[in-house]
């Protein structure tokens, strides 16, 4: 193959900023999807002086709802004939009910419905590089969700926390799900914990839980540190056979017993293809 992209989501600050530039730093050829034109310029002229590398790419994108994923993919897909990773960064943390207009809560749409669709949606040039890869990054709070299929889409038994574990249960529920189906398919998906890391995912939380939670940032890892997990399991051949599996860093574990749910996993997975119609 020749140069195949390397795809960051939500890649204007933080950790997804930090995969990118290490990435970039190695040499790769990365396209960095922000949704704030600013924003992502401003982060794409940084990583570009920092890595050195002129082959970093923006491409602008909302990830809120399937019509906008839908566009994403048709400017990635023109703008990248070859894709050999896709790394899933973009996430937001609700802090009130909001929806969609597909009538989508917000934080279900962007963190679990985006990453489902977008990979679907260049899953083929995926599979013409031979060996692409899906790397889901998630959250440590996933063990601790619990999904109800007819209340998590539009947000009925919303709350913050609660909300936020959820969507992140359905990242690591998708990862498990696409590898059983895509088995011999050519293209690995593996979830990754990056651990606590300072970032602003939390900078609009208030309250007690804000408090908490920006407390533990403070004691938690950089960016560059939290990135060193997703970009392990986009780069290296020590897990270029690996799929399915969740990454504590660059650590396998186990998944935590509620992702082991195969039945609801494939509940998911279907309840996702009719909210993005992929069918």
């Amino acid at each position: 193959m020749g140069n195949p992209a390397y795809i960051v989501t939500g890649a204007n600050a933080g950790i997804g900023k930090a995969i990118a530039q290490g990435l970039a730093e190695r040499g790769l050829r990365v396209i960095i999807l922000c949704r704030n034109p600013e924003k992502g310029a401003r982060a794409l002229d940084e990583i570009r002086t920092a890595a050195n590398n002129a082959s970093v790419e923006l491409v602008i994108g909302d990830l809120s709802s399937s019509g906008k994923v839908r566009s994403v993919a048709e400017r990635l897909l023109d703008r990248v004939s070859e894709i050999g990773v896709l790394i899933n960064n973009a996430g937001v943390w609700p802090t009130r009910l909001e929806h969609n207009e597909d009538g989508i809560e917000i934080s279900f749409a962007v963190n679990h419905l985006a990453p489902f669709l977008l990979a679907h949606l260049i899953l083929e040039r995926l599979k013409e590089n031979g060996s692409g890869r899906i790397v889901n990054v998630s959250a440590s709070l996933s063990a601790m969700g619990k999904i109800d299929l007819r209340k998590l889409p539009t947000g009925e038994d919303f709350s913050p926390f609660r909300t936020y574990a959820n969507t992140k249960l359905c990242n690591v529920l998708f990862t498990r799900e696409f590898a059983r189906r895509s088995k011999g398919s050519g293209v690995t998906i593996n979830a990754v914990y990056p651990g606590v890391v300072r970032s602003n995912l939390v900078s609009n939380v208030s309250g007690l839980l804000g408090l908490f939670l920006r407390l533990g940032e403070l004691t938690g890892k950089s960016p560059a540190q939290g990135a060193e997990g997703p970009t392990y399991l986009a780069t290296s051949n020590e897990v270029s056979s690996v799929t399915g599996s969740f990454f504590d860093g660059r650590i396998e574990v186990p998944y935590a017993k509620n992702a082991l749910d195969d039945g609801l996993a494939a509940q998911l997975w279907e309840k996702s293809e009719i909210l993005t119609r992929l069918r």
